[in-house]
């Protein structure tokens, strides 16, 4: 009967947590400052108690919280550390797991009692990731791991005691929930989102699973070309879409399936990539995904499917460093390896300009975040090959970006990119804005004024760099976003604005 959302303002990502009956449609509490970033995790109804992590004394460290809903009371449990969050309530309402994040693919768990935050049991693995975490019952839990493996499979753990594999695939297992003796999980199988229950394949169209709600009858958020964001149900055995928008009826035509493709890098490693071909190509457009520890996957997204109706082929390379591939893969970018897979993303150019799948002399890049970043690596180290280039909420100088994120972020961000004490001349070796003089293709900027991860000052430095040597660029700053764009008016705007962008230059010669 009970909803959880978090909200901010303008896509500040100081969030806010806002108990709401659906039934009634009422309001029952907010906790949030507007200035704090707060998370919750599952609420205990039974108590009505909610945990949730919050930084309202220091920015930099998060503490545990419980908060009755019922009294409007609540207590610390746990913290301050850096990056802790808290995950469930154990069946019996005494224990409480919380995850700590010391990078963005490592996590330690912790096991707390629900009133003294006394520690029960702690899991502390390096280079160790966990999800997907549930009680099974008041002593085991499952999760999805991978610890002492390269890929991620399911595991039980039950406290004080061991691991034990449960059950692992030929690929990835991305997410899982466990109802009434039933597994039903995701396999990660080249970006798609191959559904299982108990080993069985699921039938559905080709996107990505963004969440399970085994309450009732197992319900699915995916994100898909055909449906875009929608949910499905499961019913004797046949996924059905029940919430998605009609006007995806309309544009059914009009979407376009990526094929996945796979180059082999020059030193032997397989790179694949999704390609978005379009009926008489009129060039072809490069777009490397953010992160880096993300993944290019068969989703719905508007400017892709924009520039692919108006004949432009889009190529989303996954580079070396991408999730979806294995420990080993994602940790090949790592720091100092950073532009060999920056260098993957020209020979996928290479070769699928071989291959006849897309022409190299009519290429653009566009790119977000650290998206954004490649592509201003990009067009400073292979200048030759760009007509036009498009940076949104990109990061121009690596050591100014370190310096003013957000000091919650900073710490998982240097496990990444290197440290400001010890890699800082590499960090200003591959930084953009060492470069600009080497910049010939003309630059369309974007950036949230809002931005807390990638200051909005990344956008405009290399911006006003670039005109005092008169070269040609332009940037535009939406006063009501963050780290993306994301308000329905706001995307309107900003998919014209890199169409227009992209044409202007594509079609010039």
């Amino acid at each position: 009967d009970l909803i959880f959302p978090i909200h901010d303002v303008n896509w500040n990502e100081r969030w806010y947590i806002t108990g709401i009956d659906i039934y009634k449609g009422e309001k029952l509490f907010t906790l949030g400052d507007g200035k704090s970033i707060n998370i919750p995790g599952e609420a205990y109804e039974e108590e009505k108690i909610i945990p949730y992590a919050t930084n309202r004394s220091d920015p930099r460290l998060f503490e545990v919280y419980i908060y009755n809903y019922g009294t409007g009371e609540e207590y610390k449990i746990f913290g301050p550390y850096e990056n802790i969050y808290p995950i469930q309530i154990s069946p019996d309402g005494d224990k409480l797991v919380i995850s700590k994040s010391n990078a963005t693919w490592e996590q330690n768990i912790y096991v707390v009692d629900v009133e003294t935050g006394e520690v029960i049991d702690s899991i502390e693995y390096p280079d160790t990731h966990f999800s997907s975490i549930q009680w099974i019952d008041n002593e085991k839990l499952y999760l999805v791991t991978d610890y002492n493996s390269d890929k991620r499979y399911i595991a039980e753990y039950t406290l004080n005691t061991s691991f034990e594999k449960i059950l692992e695939e030929e690929y990835e297992i991305e997410m899982m929930k466990y109802r009434d003796g039933n597994l039903i999980y995701s396999v990660n199988v080249s970006g798609d989102s191959v559904i299982k229950i108990d080993d069985e394949e699921i039938k559905k169209p080709k996107g990505v699973l963004a969440y399970i709600d085994v309450d009732g009858e197992p319900l699915f958020s995916l994100n898909t070309v055909r449906y875009g964001e929608s949910i499905w149900i499961l019913k004797d055995g046949k996924l059905e879409p029940i919430k998605y928008c009609d006007k995806f009826n309309e544009l059914a035509n009009h979407l376009s399936e990526p094929k996945i493709y796979k180059t082999i890098a020059s030193d032997g490693l397989e790179i694949e990539s999704l390609v978005y071909k379009a009926k008489d190509s009129r060039g072809t457009i490069i777009y490397p995904h953010g992160g880096p520890e993300s993944q290019s996957r068969p989703i719905y997204n508007p400017l892709i499917q924009v520039l692919v109706n108006n004949g432009y082929t889009v190529v989303q390379p996954n580079y070396r460093g991408s999730t979806g591939y294995g420990k080993r893969f994602r940790h090949l970018d790592d720091r100092r390896n950073r532009e060999r897979s920056l260098k993957d993303i020209v020979e996928v150019l290479y070769d699928l300009s071989q291959k006849g799948v897309i022409e190299k002399d009519k290429t653009a890049v566009i790119g977000g975040s650290y998206g954004g970043f490649a592509t201003l690596y990009l067009i400073t180290h292979y200048q030759d090959l760009w007509r036009a280039a498009v940076s949104v909420v990109g990061i121009s100088n690596l050591e100014t970006f370190l310096r003013n994120t957000g000091p919650w972020r900073r710490r998982l961000r240097e496990r990444e990119y290197g440290s400001l004490d010890n890699d800082l001349d590499f960090l200003r070796k591959i930084s953009p804005i060492y470069y600009i003089d080497k910049i010939v293709a003309p630059l369309l900027l974007i950036h949230g004024r809002n931005d807390p991860r990638v200051p909005v000052e990344e956008s405009i430095q290399i911006y006003e760099k670039l005109k005092s040597l008169n070269r040609d660029v332009d940037i535009y700053i939406f006063e009501d976003e963050g780290h993306g764009v994301a308000k329905h008016r706001n995307r309107v705007i900003y998919i014209k604005l890199i169409l227009d962008w992209i044409s202007k230059y594509m079609n010039s010669i």
